[in-house]
């Protein structure tokens, strides 16, 4: 076979790989993002928080499915819950009010103070060769959470304002086998290393859109410039709460 027929089976594949992936995302609706899957508000607080003390989340029972378990599984858990609970406490710092991370609800906080608690209910692992290799949806990864906000009142209890669940996802983005030769080994190497880190990223922010947004509603003037969460099934354009 000649070097200009190798040439395109290889492009062959890969417009087939674009196709697959295209399928995948109508079908499945593979999202590159994380959206705001409901937000349930009951008598919200009249009063901005002095602060806010972030629980690191727990884990639903046979909703995780990663290459680990025993004490490697344990180990994980509590490596992701802890990320998780110092990248939602500094983006609530940055766009609502000063927060930071506790080991486990407070005993006796503040009044006014604000409790952020909730559960990962979803992770999925997916495959990192397929994301590395084709992408575009194929071997992506899948975070969903659901967490509470409590108010602390005067008399120490927490009353739940605010509920929200959030759903999404990586990778709808071509993998290295995807595009122009000479990007083979970044595209790899981008992709292998992205996953369910870039998925609790994107969850703290719509968890944190989704509480500044509820805020600014009632005229508690949150922190920050204004930011909105993505509901689900739109697409992110217009959501500056994705930034």
């Amino acid at each position: 076979m000649s070097a200009s027929a190798d040439i395109f089976s290889f492009r062959f594949f890969q417009r087939g790989c674009v196709l697959l992936g295209a399928l995948g995302l109508l079908v499945f609706g593979g999202c590159a993002s994380v959206s705001v899957r409901s937000v349930d508000v009951e008598k919200p607080p009249v009063r901005q928080p002095a602060a806010i003390a972030v629980v690191p989340f727990t884990f639903a029972a046979g909703e995780i499915d990663v290459d680990r378990e025993g004490d490697a599984l344990k180990e994980f858990e509590a490596e992701f819950s802890g990320y998780f609970a110092e990248v939602l406490a500094e983006r609530l710092s940055r766009f609502v009010a000063p927060a930071q991370v506790v080991e486990k609800r407070p005993d006796r906080p503040a009044a006014g103070t604000w409790i952020v608690e909730g559960e990962f209910t979803r992770i999925e692992q997916g495959s990192r060769l397929l994301r590395a290799s084709v992408g575009l949806g194929l071997g992506g990864t899948k975070l969903e959470t659901r967490s509470v906000v409590s108010v602390v009142q005067a008399n120490r209890k927490f009353a739940p304002f605010l509920k929200i669940e959030t759903t999404g996802g990586t990778n709808a983005e071509p993998g290295g086998l995807v595009g122009p030769l000479f990007t083979i080994p970044l595209r790899i190497a981008t992709q292998a290393s992205s996953g369910l880190n870039r998925d609790a990223t994107r969850t703290a922010r719509m968890i944190t859109a989704a509480v500044q947004s509820e805020s600014r509603q009632r005229g508690l003037n949150p922190a920050g410039r204004p930011i909105r969460p993505k509901p689900l099934g739109r697409l992110p354009i217009g959501t500056s709460g994705s930034e």
